[in-house]
């Protein structure tokens, strides 16, 4: 595989994770995985496409769904899942601008950084890397999404 083409893949594995059409529930999936770390005393969520074990239902139902983007993806440019060797999304989320001081705050909340790397074999590993802010996810606070199932 060339590698603009994988490394495209996790632009968009990026692009398409960070995105407000990121859905949980129909809210910002950020804003839920930050609650979901801040609840569990993280400050990082790690996505392991290649780890096949199960955890909590939330951060589990997103994995899936990207799993699946994943996998669709590999698959139009003629490649197999199981050629990867790394395929991963890491989010580090920041509770001060100090590790983060040129991300510009543009919403509520503090600084996150969510890192995709993939690796097929032996060859090349390919990052894609944003910052960006984001708050826990506050249902009273944020609006639920239009293409959230009533």
């Amino acid at each position: 595989m060339a590698k603009s083409n994988i490394q495209g893949i996790a632009n968009g594995l990026l692009g398409t994770f960070i995105s407000r059409n990121n859905d949980i529930d129909g809210y910002w999936g950020l804003g839920v995985l930050r609650s979901h770390a801040e609840a569990n005393g993280l400050n990082e969520v790690e996505f392991d496409f290649l780890d096949q074990t199960r955890g909590n239902t939330v951060v589990e139902s997103c994995k899936q769904r990207y799993l699946n983007w994943l996998q669709m993806a590999l698959a139009k440019e003629n490649l197999l899942f199981q050629s990867l060797s790394i395929a991963r999304i890491h989010l580090l989320f920041a509770n001060s601008f100090e590790l983060f001081p040129k991300v510009v705050s543009d919403t509520r909340g503090f600084p996150y950084e969510c890192t995709v790397t993939l690796r097929k074999g032996n060859e090349n590993v390919y990052t894609a890397k944003r910052e960006g802010v984001c708050a826990p996810h506050n249902p009273y606070i944020d609006r639920k999404s239009n293409r959230a199932a009533p």
